[in-house]
């Protein structure tokens, strides 16, 4: 066999290894990609499963409230949609874009319902914020494991040569929870995008 065979055939061998190996690594990527959306995933979960039970005590105390705005009670029938959104949407940043949409909600109910003096002495209204206190505290703790999970996905993403593949399998970045956002005072809400299928056909 001349120099030159023995040349193409070990170039040949070097190819095919060669290829192994990227299969190989592409194959441990993907399945990294899927790990880490799985995390992502479960943790929202558990997030969203606060946001619900939050959403289950404010409809609870509008029961108590004798005499509510038009504009309370449809906020409220607004928040009552949005509890079944969260469990439907599957996008993470989707469902995280839902969250902060919420948020802004509860910040505006609880500021309206404090102007309210028949609540002040009420006993469900004080067993009401205990657990809503317990509730915020256990979503806040929650968003700071989000994030970091979050944190970690997004830079396994985008190093290279993963983000090479990450745009490929369409996996993309991972929002977060701003925690400065929710310092800032609340800005009015409109909840359009989490309206009843019925309001937004009268739109």
């Amino acid at each position: 066999m001349s120099t030159l065979a023995w040349v193409a055939g070990g170039a040949g061998v070097l190819a095919v290894g060669a290829g192994i190996v990227t299969v190989g690594w592409g194959i441990g990527v993907y399945n990294t990609f899927m790990t880490i959306k799985q995390d992502v995933n479960g943790q929202l979960g558990d997030l969203s499963a606060e946001y619900q039970r939050r959403i289950d005590l404010f409809v609870n105390l509008a029961k108590i409230v004798k005499h509510q705005s038009k504009y309370e009670k449809e906020l409220l029938t607004e928040l009552s949609a949005a509890r079944s959104g969260l469990a439907t949407i599957k996008d993470p940043n989707g469902k995280v874009q839902r969250m902060k949409q919420v948020d802004k909600a509860f910040g505006i109910l609880e500021m309206r319902y404090e102007k309210y003096p028949e609540l002040q002495a009420h006993k469900s209204y004080q067993e009401f914020l205990e657990e809503v206190r317990g509730t915020e505290n256990v979503i806040v703790d929650q968003r700071k494991k989000y994030n970091a999970i979050c944190q970690d996905a997004n830079t396994y993403l985008t190093v290279f040569p993963n983000n090479l593949l990450a745009g490929f399998f369409k996996q993309y970045e991972y929002q977060f929870f701003v925690e400065a956002d929710y310092a800032k005072e609340r800005p009015t809400f409109d909840l359009d995008d989490v309206a009843t299928p019925a309001k937004k056909a009268r739109a």
